[in-house]
This record gives structure tokens, sequence and C-alpha cells, in this order.
């Protein structure tokens, strides 16, 4: 026995998992739970499906942490909410069920920002009340990838009054993956054209995208859009700290944390793109916005304060070295 602290990870080949892992693996002894093998071989590796339940039970046997990410990890690349559930909700609730049985000290459940019911093409204006949007902010998810994050982080609330395992949701906003090996992803260099740096005006543009196997559940509104991802981003290897400092972390026996960057992802300032996208939509502390115009519109306040997360990859020093974009008049993507 190493006497280190022995740390599960649920979709640890994933590419927010693998970061994490990177992360943890010099201090820790990690194991990787998947149901295809992580990319770094110098870590363990247990293959299995968080559907079923005897194999979870298996795996967390003898965890001093688990790390749960494994899931469908947004509402496009779902198949159907009938497989959906299976994997987000039921094999979630056999993470949680299992860790308890077995004792685990504390599970690091992933959720994200659409448990709040932001992002979705189903109304342009969904269940947004104000801004800077905190952990109290009310949580109406629109689609069935935000429903399972919410069942999630309540199942989480209910086993931390039932058990003594303590249960950290980190509510991540969307993440942008960038490395020093592979440089900005595809993906994100799309995100980065289409909603943030370019011209956040031609975003009111964007309709609903096709959904032929989810076309019923889908109310087609012509006005709708995913204007929420021009306000909110957190870079991948900010997401591996925060994983970090959960870890870390032994005072908290339940707690919801958003977990995003240190300002906006946009030319703009923050309050312009609150007001010119949500009108109407009230501003809590305005005067923040006066110290700092590119101040946060996903709240990560409680993370700093109470987890003594410090996200340090934004946007700007992301994507650029000199001059500062926000002395630029227009913005080029980098070569």
């Amino acid at each position: 026995m190493s006497g280190r602290k022995k740390i599960i990870i649920t979709g640890g080949s994933g590419r927010i998992g693998e970061v994490i892992v990177k992360e943890l693996k010099e201090k820790y002894d990690v194991i990787v739970f998947d149901i295809k093998e992580p990319s770094d071989k110098g870590v363990e590796f247990f293959e299995g499906n968080i559907n079923d339940y005897e194999c979870v039970n298996k795996v967390t046997k003898e965890a001093d942490i688990v790390i749960h990410l494994a899931g469908y990890p947004n509402e496009r690349i779902i198949p159907s909410y009938l497989e959906a559930w299976d994997i987000n909700c039921t094999g979630t609730f056999n993470v949680f069920e299992a860790s308890v049985v077995n004792k685990v000290k504390k599970v690091i459940f992933a959720s994200s920002i659409c448990a709040a019911g932001i992002i979705t093409w189903v109304s342009p204006n969904h269940s947004l009340q104000y801004f800077p949007i905190d952990e109290e902010h009310p949580c109406k998810p629109e689609g069935l990838y935000g429903v399972g994050k919410l069942l999630g982080e309540k199942l989480n609330l209910m086993y931390a009054q039932r058990s003594n395992t303590h249960f950290i949701n980190l509510r991540l906003a969307t993440v942008w993956f960038k490395s020093e090996e592979k440089g900005i992803a595809e993906e994100t260099k799309l995100l980065i054209k289409n909603y943030s740096i370019m011209n956040p005006e031609s975003f009111k543009k964007v309709n609903p995208p096709e959904d032929k196997k989810r076309e019923i559940y889908l109310i087609k509104d012509p006005k709708a859009g995913i204007k929420d991802l021009i306000w909110q981003f957190v870079d991948v290897r900010d997401v591996a700290q925060a994983f970090r400092l959960a870890v870390e972390k032994d005072n908290i026996k339940y707690g919801v944390y958003n977990i995003g960057a240190n300002n906006t992802p946009s030319i703009w300032d923050s309050i312009k793109i609150a007001k010119y996208f949500y009108p109407g939509i009230s501003i809590k502390n305005e005067k923040r916005f006066l110290k700092n115009n590119k101040a946060p519109l996903w709240d990560i306040t409680k993370a700093k304060e109470e987890l003594g997360y410090d996200p340090v990859h934004n946007w700007d020093c992301l994507l650029y070295t000199s001059p500062s974009p926000r002395d630029l008049s227009t913005s080029r993507m980098p070569s």
C-alpha cells in the first residue's frame, strides 16, 4: 500500500478527465473508470460502465474519493432521452449509491451551468432572473442534460444528510480546451468565432439547429439561440484546479460551486452584454462592474472564498499575447 489517497475518476478517459488525471496523479493514486482506456498509460485503468451497478460497486470499494465525470457531455450529443436517462441519471445514481455503501469519504460531481437552466435552444430568455448568476439563482433546466445535473446535485444533498460521505458539486461553465501540446481545440475556436470575440451583434441571427432525434421535445422558437455562450466559459486547466481544490478541502459536508473564468469572453463589457441580450434582467450589485467592466456574469465568488479557487486562464491571455484585444477595434482568430 502506498499510503496515498485512492481516487476513482469515472469518465477519466474523456477530455476533461485526462486533464484532471494529470493534475492529480503525482500526489494521489488515480484509477480511471471508463468504457475506454485512457491515453495516459501510466495510470491504473478499470474498464466498466456506470449503468452497471455491480461494476460501479466493485470499483468504488476501498476508494477514498470518487470524482464523477462520466455521462453524455451535453444536450446536443445525446442520442435519445431514454439512453441519456440510463447513463446520466441512473448511472449517476449508481455512482453515488455505491460510494455511500462503500463508505467513500468524498464524492466530487461534475455538475454544469445547465443545471441552472442556462444554455438552451428552447426559448430566448428561459429562466434567467438576474446577473451575475450565483448558486442561489433558481434552477429551471429546459433539457434532459441539465435536468440530469440538477438531479445529481439533489441526490448528493440527500446522501450528504443520510451518510458520512461528503459531496461537492462543481457547476462548470462551458469548457474551453487548450493545451501546451495541441493548442486551442477546433471546437473551442468555433465557439470563439461564433459566440464570443468576433461580433456579438451577429449572434442574434442564429436559429435553433435541426434536431430530428428529439424534435418532439423541441419548442421551435425562431428567436431562440444559445446566446448564453457569449458571456461565460472556463478553461479546462482551471477546471482541473477546481477539482484538485475540492479533493484537498476536508470541511465541506455538502456544497454547490460555480466554476468559471475570471472575466467575460467578449470584446464587450459584461454589463453591455447583459443589457443587450437580456433586456429587463436585473443586475445585482452593478457597482462591481464599475471596478471591473469584464467581471464574470457567472459568479465564482463562493468558489473563491470557500475552495480557494483562482482561475488564471482568461480569454484574452488564452488567445493573444500583444496587443490586448481590449485595445483593438476588431478582433481576429489566431492562425
